[in-house]
């Protein structure tokens, strides 16, 4: 009866032992993606100083793109400027 008594708590053991460490391994794993996500969060990086250019509905990603003629929106982290085109001329 004592054996059996010792298999059970060993065999008790191991299981809140894995299962232990299975939720540790999915709570490093949550706090990682939490991480990834604030970091690519746009907001976050507007407020350090960089800004959206958007024409036509579309970001500008590259300066070749960026059209002098169109209206054009300026998105920084504390509002948007928005620049028509006829202010460009």
């Amino acid at each position: 009866m004592r054996n059996k008594s010792q298999f059970v708590d060993n065999l008790l053991y191991k299981v809140l032992q894995t299962t232990d460490h299975r939720i540790l391994l999915h709570r490093n794993k949550v706090s990682l993606l939490t991480k990834i996500i604030e970091s690519n969060n746009i907001n976050r990086t507007l407020e350090r100083g960089f800004a959206l250019v958007r024409q036509n509905n579309n970001y500008v990603k590259r300066s070749t793109q960026f059209n002098l003629t169109e209206a054009t929106e300026l998105i920084f982290a504390d509002g948007t400027i928005r620049i028509n085109k006829d202010n460009n001329e």
